[in-house]
């Protein structure tokens, strides 16, 4: 099982590998870049072993892949709530005086791991919500989103800066593009 992206102007694929259900190895994701160009008369350097990665061996859902454009690639995944202690007051919702737990399918958050295709980690943000699908905008660096736990609304993930919209709609979209 794997997820791939290909570059936008179709000079390379990333290809992240989900080797967590092997019994015969330590469960791993590894990202992997292979040229599509058939002669390489640019000179396009890509990593040329597997990166291991981060966060996304201990994801539940390896989301999706995305060139964000020529030399950047962001990985989705949905993994652990980072702060899932039932106890702690930031993970619970709050009825009246009383500290509600959080309900089990909303101790999920995404991660979106950000890399060059020269194997460089560029960053990792969290996401506190569960997102579902994920598109690149036209806009450079940016995301639109559709959050799990709140199905009526989008949201708008700009990475560079880092900044997360969301707009609340009187629909609820099942898919973006």
């Amino acid at each position: 099982p794997c997820v791939a992206a290909v570059e936008t102007q179709g000079h390379w694929l990333a290809i992240v590998s989900d080797e967590r259900q092997r019994s015969d190895q330590k469960p791993h994701s590894q990202l992997s870049f292979h040229s599509l160009l058939c002669c390489s008369s640019g000179k396009m350097a890509l990593h040329k072993t597997p990166i291991p990665l981060r966060v996304a061996h201990r994801a539940q859902h390896l989301l999706q892949a995305i060139a964000l454009d020529k030399r950047h690639i962001a990985i989705i995944s949905d993994g652990p709530h980072p702060k899932s202690k039932q106890n702690a007051p930031h993970t619970s919702l709050q009825k009246s005086d009383k500290l509600l737990p959080l309900p089990d399918n909303m101790n999920r958050a995404t991660y979106i791991e950000v890399l060059t295709r020269r194997g460089q980690r560029i960053g990792l943000q969290y996401l506190p919500m569960r997102i579902d699908q994920v598109i690149k905008t036209a806009k450079l660096y940016q995301l639109l989103a559709l959050d799990c736990y709140d199905t009526g609304s989008i949201l708008c993930i700009d990475l560079k800066p880092f900044r997360l919209q969301r707009f609340v709609l009187d629909i609820q979209p099942r898919f973006l593009a």
